[in-house]
Parts: structure tokens; C-alpha cells; sequence
């Protein structure tokens, strides 16, 4: 749940960017899918709110990381960029 410029500079392997306003529109079909949100960093929280959406919405495996992306690259685990 970031912004596209910084999903093109470098996101979590075989992530989605999506926009705050649609994420009802990208939960998958399958209720008990594994999804995890995350954004920047711990001070955002679009992706609490994002998977708060997703909870409400009725999905039953929702998680969200916490350390957003800023501690993905801190833990120098692999990134996708896109163009």
C-alpha cells in the first residue's frame, strides 16, 4: 500500500501495489487466501488500515508487516524492481 514511485524503486518479490481507496477491489476470491499488507515503514499505516479492510471484509488470514519496506531492505532480503 505505497505509492508507485517507491514500488518501482524496489518491492517485495511478487507484490502488488495497490491503491488504499481500491484494496476491496484486489482481496482475492478465496476468503482463507494468505494476505499480507505492508507500506514504508513503521510510521505509516495504510497497511493497517488495509488489512483492517481486509478483516472486516471477512478474510481469515490476514497479516501485515509492520517494518514495511524500509525494514525488508534493512534485512537485505530480495526485492523486485519495476519499470
Amino acid at each position: 500500500v505505497n505509492p508507485v514511485a517507491i514500488y518501482k524503486r524496489g518491492h517485495v518479490p511478487k507484490a502488488k501495489n495497490i491503491s488504499f481507496n481500491e484494496i476491496e477491489s484486489y482481496l482475492p476470491k478465496n476468503k482463507t487466501a494468505r494476505i499480507i499488507f505492508y507500506c514504508m515503514n513503521e510510521m505509516c499505516s495504510a497497511s493497517h488500515q488495509a488489512a483492517e479492510t481486509a478483516l472486516k471484509a471477512g478474510y481469515k488470514n490476514v497479516a501485515r508487516m509492520s517494518s514495511g519496506i524500509t525494514g525488508w531492505l534493512k534485512q537485505k532480503l530480495p526485492t523486485e524492481v519495476t519499470k
